[in-house]
């Protein structure tokens, strides 16, 4: 279990490049200087999260090095969890929305009262995360099963 999360950790650290997010801070904090930049209100408030946002991050894998080096693995976990998922979401496209179908098929009255037990689900999954849902279509099978849903 140890090794697994030193392994973890230490490859997360390999494709996290510390020395890349210390060089953009760098580079955001110099353009702050600049009097032109605080014109625009709109990239400046942009530009004044993402130095926020980098600060922590290179915080937090600083801090992930030393537990790591130290090798308290307990303390080290939450870090390294929270960072793989970051770094699995961290695609041009996973901030946007998305949309997904629930659909039972062929299945008959098993398969639409599964597809509505999956919609609950989600439901209740998108509630404790505190996201934001719609849904766009259902169409209601035999005794009232769901056949067909799309969320967005």
């Amino acid at each position: 279990m140890e090794e697994e999360i030193l392994r973890r950790g230490n490859n997360l650290l390999e494709k996290i490049n510390l020395d890349k997010k210390k060089a953009e801070l760098k580079d955001l904090e110099s353009k702050t200087y600049d009097t032109e930049f605080w014109k625009d209100q709109s990239n400046s408030t942009k530009v004044l999260k993402r130095i926020t946002d980098l600060k922590k991050e290179i915080d937090d894998i600083e801090m992930m090095q030393l537990l790591l080096e130290e090798r308290e693995i307990e303390e080290v976990k939450g870090l390294i969890e929270k960072y793989e998922n970051i770094l699995f979401l961290s695609g041009e496209f996973d901030t946007y929305d998305a949309i997904f179908s629930i659909h039972s098929g062929q299945g008959g009255t098993e398969a639409m009262d599964w597809a509505n037990m999956l919609l609950r689900m989600y439901k209740r999954y998108f509630e404790r995360k505190e996201w934001k849902y719609e849904i766009i279509d259902m169409v209601l099978g035999e005794e009232a099963g769901i056949k067909s849903v799309t969320v967005n």
